[in-house]
């Protein structure tokens, strides 16, 4: 979250600078116009994105269902990562600065497929009709119960119903 929240304020501070710059500078020649006006163009585009992203991340955030702290992540996964958390939610997942986002875009949207929880590790499908990604992490979780109640808030949530596999 914290890097998200990151590149949020730096796109709105390069965004701020530039329109500062334009209005200080006062070009009066075409090209330097034509180059500030696409600068400022291409700024406003990805401040708009990173925003949209800060807000799905907030989503993710406050419906978070299991937050899994750095000690339980796998440095040689893919999910590893420096100084945040990996926080699964009914919306979707946040790992490692990354959005990994479900259930929001109506019928055509992405979809949590199918969960499958062991005694280590936690294993995700989610896509569309089309394509399907695979994310598989370590979960921390010590007890059957705390596994059980994580599954049933996702089956409440999601409508995805949970394989725990004993071992």
């Amino acid at each position: 979250m914290r890097s998200i929240r990151r590149r949020y304020t730096c796109s709105s501070l390069l965004l701020a600078l530039s329109v500062f710059c334009t209005l200080w500078l006062n070009p009066r020649q075409t090209g330097t116009r034509i180059l500030w006006s696409s600068l400022i163009v291409f700024l406003v585009g990805l401040f708009i994105r990173q925003s949209q992203m800060l807000q799905t991340a907030k989503l993710i955030w406050d419906n978070r269902v299991l937050v899994i702290a750095e000690p339980w992540l796998d440095k040689s996964n893919r999910s590893a990562m420096e100084d945040e958390e990996t926080v699964l939610s009914t919306f979707g997942m946040l790992s490692a600065g990354h959005i990994y986002e479900w259930g929001r875009r109506g019928l055509w949207g992405v979809r949590l497929k199918t969960m499958d929880v062991d005694q280590k590790k936690m294993r995700l499908s989610f896509g569309d009709k089309s394509q399907a990604i695979w994310f598989e992490f370590a979960h921390g979780i010590d007890t059957q119960q705390k596994i059980r109640e994580v599954t049933q808030t996702l089956w409440r949530e999601t409508g995805v119903k949970t394989t725990i596999q004993d071992s």
